[in-house]
């Protein structure tokens, strides 16, 4: 149960930092994508049924709380939980085990999928007729999904102090 908790808890929090806190670091008019980031991060401990609960649920918290007619982000949030289990064991199973290499996995992992996310944003204005030029809004994605997978380093720190199993003491003194 306890684990339920925390996994609904940070997917209210990465929520709230989409809404609130994005706004006040925006780059240029560009804010990263905390959701994706909770999402790859998070996806990494409870691999593909867990990210796929953990998008649809972020999906429709983030649909209702800014408005979004078509659920254009529960399908896109769904897919990224989904899909970054996956991108994670494969990028990760072709590298040694270095420490600082399964970052870098992850780093690329969302860089991935945060412009994935991006370019269906961009397929869906070019959809509904928004005049926008192509190549400013593709370099606008691929700035994006940087700023968003700067942010993943501290976000996946923060995630394994959170979601470690604690450790069992296997001595006892009565």
């Amino acid at each position: 149960m306890t684990r339920v908790l925390k996994i609904l808890g940070v997917i209210f929090i990465g929520c709230l930092c989409q809404t609130n806190l994005a706004n006040k670091i925006r780059f240029s008019g560009i804010a990263p994508d905390f959701i994706a980031v909770v999402l790859v991060s998070m996806s990494r401990y409870y691999g593909t049924f867990g990210g796929i609960c953990a998008g649809m649920i972020i999906g429709m918290l983030y649909d209702s709380t800014v408005g979004y007619v078509l659920a254009l982000d529960l399908v896109a949030y769904t897919a990224i939980g989904y899909f970054a289990p996956f991108l994670y064991r494969a990028f990760q199973g072709k590298h040694n085990k270095r420490p600082y290499e399964s970052i870098i996995v992850l780093s690329a992992v969302c860089f991935m999928l945060s412009l994935g996310h991006e370019l269906l944003n961009i397929g869906y204005l070019f959809l509904i007729g928004a005049q926008q030029s192509l190549v400013i809004t593709i370099i606008r994605a691929l700035i994006g999904s940087m700023y968003s997978t700067v942010w993943v380093v501290p976000v996946s720190l923060l995630l394994e102090k959170l979601f470690a199993k604690p450790s069992v003491d296997t001595e006892r003194t009565f």
